[in-house]
């Protein structure tokens, strides 16, 4: 018939193709095993609770190492992991002040920290250069968390250790130009806002309302409408008791 082939020259079609040759088969089988092999978080998770455990007050949870020694503040060091497996890591602090004003009235809002400030690469130059690295192995991935873990440290050691709740409100910084330290959404950043509120800021309040900060983008607009709308109860407020906290029922 035409267009046959004979049963050894098939074999070498076959052959020359690289279809189901054995030399296909061992890399389909190198392939998959390597794809087994990917480190994810459930691998460093052992790793990271003896990790958080070599330090008082600590402790890794969900996902997160997480500190709750201050009587006002939750701080967490978030890794922010990434499959196969990375980090995007953040310091994030969660103040029981500004919680209860987001409950109130900004529970649409997708943001819930008060303040967040990436953990930056050892060679980073900007602000942008988060401590992002893959690794293969369980010791590579070691050395990785101990090292954006301790760098997170070190930025919660500066800035996010204070037992006073208004000098820890005051005392992080909200945007500065690289080297200085800078809060990841700076001026844009709704918790920062409330946290001002909060410390009677009024003047930083109404520049956040009116988007008159030095930011890369407009100040979301929604956010603005939205403490426009609650400056006035809040300045109410602290007419009335110094404080913009809702009334305890």
């Amino acid at each position: 018939l035409a267009g046959s082939v004979s049963a050894g020259a098939g074999k070498g079609y076959l052959k020359s193709a690289g279809i189901g040759t054995a030399g296909n088969m061992r890399a389909d089988k190198r392939d998959k095993t390597e794809r087994v092999n990917m480190l994810n978080k459930s691998d460093v998770k052992e790793f990271c609770v003896r990790l958080a455990g070599e330090y008082p007050g600590w402790e890794y949870k969900a996902s997160v190492f997480k500190n709750k020694t201050l009587k006002h503040s939750e701080i967490w060091i978030d890794p922010g992991w990434v499959l196969h497996l990375s980090a995007e890591p953040y310091v994030r602090v969660f103040n029981q002040s500004v919680t209860k004003i987001f409950k109130e009235g900004f529970q649409d809002f997708q943001t819930k920290w008060t303040a967040r400030m990436s953990i930056l690469r050892p060679e980073a130059h900007n602000h942008a250069m988060i401590y992002r690295k893959l690794v293969h192995t369980l010791p590579d991935a070691e050395a990785y968390i101990r090292d954006f873990f301790e760098r997170g440290l070190d930025l919660v050691g500066r800035y996010f250790n204070n037992p006073d709740e208004k000098e820890f409100l005051a005392g992080y910084p909200i945007y500065g130009e690289f080297p200085n330290p800078s809060t990841a959404e700076g001026y844009e950043g709704l918790g920062n806002c409330i946290a001002r509120a909060i410390l009677l800021d009024f003047d930083y309040v109404e520049r956040f309302i009116k988007d008159d900060f030095p930011t890369v983008r407009p100040i979301s607009e929604k956010r603005r409408e939205r403490v426009a709308q609650w400056l006035p109860i809040w300045k109410e407020r602290a007419a009335e008791t110094g404080s913009i906290l809702p009334p305890k029922k």
